[in-house]
């Protein structure tokens, strides 16, 4: 996500969003208003939780198909880095 957000970051107002990353219990709390962006740890999953990837851009005219291809491969990734983590 990283190239699109240095190429669109002067229309990108805010984004936000939940991940989770392999060997990882807790959530991953990611956030970020134009060019400036960081994540850190939220909370533990509880046991069952569903565990779900959400990112959330708003913005300027911004290229909705880059961005889904974008988090399409990253999702992909973070599940083949995730497989079999508890």
């Amino acid at each position: 996500m990283a190239p699109l957000v240095q190429k669109h970051g002067a229309d990108l107002l805010r984004y936000k969003g939940t991940l989770r990353l392999s060997g990882n219990r807790d959530k991953v709390a990611f956030q970020g208003v134009h060019m400036i962006m960081g994540g850190d740890h939220d909370r533990p999953r509880h046991d069952g939780e569903v565990c779900e990837r959400v990112l959330v851009f708003m913005g300027r005219d911004l290229p909705e198909h880059e961005f889904r291809a974008a988090w399409a491969a990253c999702t992909r990734n973070l599940a083949a880095s995730t497989a079999g983590a508890t």
